[in-house]
C-alpha cells in the first residue's frame, strides 16, 4: 500500500472528525511530496521524518496546534517509518534509528530508571541554578547518520540555536550523554554507541552500572575514570562545581520510622 493510501486510511478512521479538513489535506499533501522524493532509499528514514515535521510546522505558522494535531503528527511519523523500513513498530515503545533501521530501546527497569532520575534531579538543579543549558531525559538526538536516545543528556547554552529548543529531535549532539547500563546490554553495542557519540561531538559519556554501582566517565574511548560508591561524581572541565556522591545515584528511598 502506498504512503498516500496509508495516510488516507488513518485519516478516514477518525482523524478527519477531529481536524479541520484543510489541515488534514495539507499534511497529507506534504507527506506525499516528501515520500515521493525519498522512499526509493530506506537509508533516508531520518530525512523523511525531519522533512515531514519541518514542512508541517512551517505551514501551521501561528495558527496553534491542538492535542489532536500532535497525535496526528505522531501517527504520520509512525506510518512513514514503517513504510520506509518495512518494519512494523510498536507505538508503545521507543526506537533509535541505526543505519536506517529502527532498533528498539529497552524499557528501563526500576533500578535503571531510578538511577537516571536521581542524576537528572541533581544535575538539572545545578545546571538551572547556574544557567548552563538544559538537562534532558530520553530525548532524541541526531548522532551522525543515526538517531540516538541517551538516558540523560546535557546540552550547553553554546549549542542552543537562536530560536531555542527545536520542535522535534535535537539536530546536534549533546555535550554530555549518559547511558545507564543494564545486565542485558551487549558490550559491543555500548562501545559502538560511544564511538558515535564522540564522532558527533559529544564531549563526555558517562556510563552508570546499577549492577556494580559504579560510574565510568569517558572523555574519549581511551580515557576513562572509574568511580565507586565512595567517590564523588564531578567533571570540572565540563560542569565546574558540580558534585554528587556516586552512592546517591543508587540509594533507593527508605520509609521513615
Amino acid at each position: 500500500m502506498s504512503p498516500q493510501a496509508l495516510m488516507k486510511l488513518y485519516i478516514g478512521q477518525g482523524l478527519r472528525q477531529d481536524l479541520a479538513q484543510h489541515f488534514a489535506d495539507r499534511v497529507l499533501e506534504k507527506t506525499a511530496e516528501v515520500s515521493t522524493r525519498h522512499l526509493q532509499s530506506t537509508g533516508e528514514v531520518s530525512a523523511i521524518l525531519e522533512e515531514i515535521r519541518t514542512e508541517t510546522v512551517r505551514w501551521r505558522g501561528g495558527s496553534g496546534f491542538t492535542q489532536r494535531g500532535e497525535n496526528f503528527m505522531a501517527v504520520t511519523t509512525e506510518i512513514t517509518t514503517q513504510v520506509a523500513t518495512g518494519v512494523a513498530l510498536d507505538p508503545e515503545r521507543a526506537y533509535e534509528i541505526v543505519d536506517g533501521q529502527p532498533e528498539e530501546k529497552e524499557v528501563a527497569g526500576a533500578k535503571h530508571g531510578g538511577a537516571a532520575s536521581r542524576l537528572i534531579r541533581r544535575l538539572g538543579a545545578f545546571v538551572e541554578a547556574h544557567n548552563l543549558g538544559e538537562v534532558y531525559s530520553e530525548t532524541r538526538f541526531q548522532i551522525g547518520h543515526n538517531e540516538r536516545i541517551p538516558d540523560v543528556a546535557f546540552v550547553s547554552l553554546e549549542r542552543f540555536p537562536p530560536e531555542g529548543e527545536p520542535e522535534g529531535k535535537w539536530p546536534v549532539a549533546p555535550d554530555l550523554a549518559v547511558e545507564v547500563i543494564s545486565p542485558n546490554d551487549i558490550f559491543d553495542k555500548v562501545l559502538s554507541k560511544m564511538k558515535e557519540y564522540f564522532a558527533a561531538g559529544v564531549r563526555q559519556v558517562w556510563l552508570i552500572s546499577t549492577e556494580h554501582k559504579i560510574v565510568i566517565i569517558h572523555r574519549s574511548l581511551a580515557q576513562a575514570t572509574f568511580l565507586s560508591e565512595d567517590d564523588e561524581l564531578m567533571s570540572e572541565d565540563l560542569l565546574p562545581g558540580f558534585r554528587c556522591r556516586v552512592s546517591e545515584l543508587f540509594k533507593s528511598p527508605a520509609k521513615r520510622s
